[in-house]
């Protein structure tokens, strides 16, 4: 029993990383102006798939041939917790007021793909650690550098 216990341990800790590297949570630009929770996929070659979680969106899932990503840009979004402040103030007095120290940072990456006649572009975040990641799996698909003057300026 412990043999097999062990075995299952070791096999799901070699295989669980794997199993989702090419799978990322994101917050996907909408026509109406708002960021919705989407994902990014990498598992098919030389392609970027978005697939939106809403079925409200579903009709703006996307299938980005790497070939025919033009640009690729990194910015930074930081955004304050209000809600946090609030309650912590509350729960905690002045101390809790140490919650406006904190931000919600997101690499907020542009893709311009498409023909040059008629170009088309998609905007989505991630967490900032994760931003470098997606950089890289972008230009590995895409042989196109990431334009990275943007990154690390927000405030």
């Amino acid at each position: 029993m412990k043999k097999l216990l062990c075995t299952l341990l070791f096999v799901s800790l070699v295989w669980a990383p794997s199993a989702h590297a090419f799978f990322y949570k994101a917050k996907c630009l909408v026509p109406e102006g708002k960021f919705k929770t989407c994902t990014l996929d990498f598992s098919k070659r030389n392609t970027l798939k978005i697939r939106y979680k809403k079925l409200d969106y579903q009709g703006l899932n996307k299938e980005i041939p790497g070939a025919g990503i033009q640009h690729i840009a990194i910015g930074e979004q930081a955004k304050r917790r209000w809600a946090t402040v609030g309650v912590g103030i509350y729960a905690l007095g002045p101390i809790g007021a140490l919650f406006l120290l904190w931000k919600k940072k997101m690499a907020i990456f542009s893709v311009e793909y498409g023909s040059s006649k008629s170009p088309e572009a998609v905007l989505f975040g991630v967490p900032k650690k994760q931003g470098a990641t997606i950089g890289n799996m972008l230009e590995s698909i895409s042989k196109v550098k990431v334009d990275y003057s943007n990154y690390g300026q927000a405030k």
